[in-house]
């Protein structure tokens, strides 16, 4: 699904990221791969799953962050995809 979508994947994450409140605001090429493409996994699912529910999509995303990135993709994922599931769910979910 990704490989198909990933102009408007791409631009989801971009969008997210860019309006962070509080943060550094990122744009996709900065940010680290393995950041990057966790969202990109993670926003597919959000997009295009609706059958999974939003906290299985996220709590897994921030497990992998927590396992196999730096210091701060877990803080980093899970703020982003908070701002992911405001863009793309805000009507269907109540985080």
């Amino acid at each position: 699904l990704y490989i198909k979508n990933k102009t408007g994947i791409n631009e989801i994450i971009e969008n997210a990221a860019q309006s962070r409140k509080n943060d550094k605001k990122w744009k996709l090429n900065r940010m680290v791969r393995l950041d990057r493409d966790i969202l990109r996994i993670a926003t597919t699912e959000l997009v295009y799953r609706e059958d999974i529910p939003v906290e299985v999509i996220c709590n897994e995303a921030v497990k992998i962050a927590e396992k196999y990135g730096g210091d701060e993709s877990k803080k980093f994922v899970n703020g982003v995809l908070r701002d992911i599931v405001e863009l793309t769910r805000a009507k269907k979910v109540d985080v």
